[in-house]
């Protein structure tokens, strides 16, 4: 894929996503946001094509057990209205690329368990006129959906270490 091509995908990418995630700014009803974010919730078999043979049946039970419990909620804090959505492709984080900067440290350690092409989105809300906010990561374009893979930075560490 041409860079002109790529940065039109992670473009459209970063549009679709912002677009998803911004119930969290339109609604104050905890349903829709509970509705929201049950759609971001991966199933069997969704993280073959995340990451690679070996580290994927791993990371589906950790994610699986993850999503079991108490919904997380990537919601803004008060007064944020704004959203700023980062897309990047796996084999980005390996080295000094703007885009996987938006990420927070730990993703470079847990590149080389990613599928190549791979599209993560990191986001934040943000107050306007400010570039700081309440940041999240690990929304992942899986087929025509998207599936959070909260902290991977974090939890996939260990399988990194290996």
């Amino acid at each position: 894929m041409s860079g002109s091509d790529a940065e039109g995908l992670l473009g459209r990418s970063e549009r679709e996503a912002s677009d998803k995630l911004k119930v969290f700014l339109t609604s104050n009803r905890r349903s829709a946001w509970e509705e929201r974010t049950r759609e971001f919730k991966p199933k069997p078999g969704d993280l073959a094509g995340v990451f690679k043979e070996g580290v994927a049946k791993r990371a589906e039970e950790i994610y699986l057990g993850l999503w079991e419990g108490e919904l997380p909620m990537p919601a803004p804090w008060p007064g944020q209205t704004e959203i700023q959505v980062t897309a990047c492709f796996s084999e980005q984080f390996g080295g000094d690329d703007p885009r996987a900067k938006a990420f927070p440290a730990g993703y470079e350690t847990i590149a080389a368990l990613m599928m190549p092409g791979t599209i993560w989105l990191s986001w934040k809300y943000t107050r306007p006129g400010s570039d700081r906010g309440a940041c999240y990561d690990g929304l992942v374009k899986v087929g025509n959906r998207w599936i959070w893979l909260l902290r991977a930075n974090r939890v996939l560490h260990e399988l990194a270490m290996k």
